[in-house]
């Protein structure tokens, strides 16, 4: 799908993308399918989200009832598009993602994740003994 394809959808449409596109993702890493195949998947991934990154924080409220989806690829999605409306219940989202129980690059991507928030000062260090 072009860039233009993305701008003209709704935003229900761009959501409907992402949760296709994170399984997708994620089966295909799982399945060992060919890297082109993996890449088609997140680059239609990446697309959407970025379309609704665009769409201010009325779109990226969207992602809070996502947090909860039966399918950990569209919590993981759903984690990382809520940061900056809803860091508070992203984290444990991400903390639950990532220990590593759902195969695939899921709990390194959430691991990954959760890192780059200490890094950047938005969590506490991991040994601190405090929990976001």
């Amino acid at each position: 799908m072009s860039t233009t394809k993305y701008q003209s959808m709704t935003v229900d449409e761009l959501f409907s993308v992402l949760q296709e596109a994170a399984i997708k993702a994620h089966e295909v890493y799982v399945a060992g399918d060919p890297i082109e195949k993996q890449h088609a998947w997140v680059d239609i991934l990446t697309s959407a989200y970025e379309e609704i990154q665009t769409r201010g924080d009325n779109a990226l409220q969207r992602y809070i009832p996502l947090l909860e989806a039966p399918h950990p690829a569209v919590r993981l999605s759903a984690a990382l598009g809520a940061q900056d409306v809803a860091l508070e219940l992203a984290v444990p989202v991400l903390e639950d993602l990532s220990d590593g129980k759902y195969g695939g690059t899921i709990g390194v991507n959430a691991g990954m994740t959760l890192d780059g928030m200490r890094k950047r000062g938005l969590l506490p260090p991991e040994n601190s003994g405090t929990r976001a």
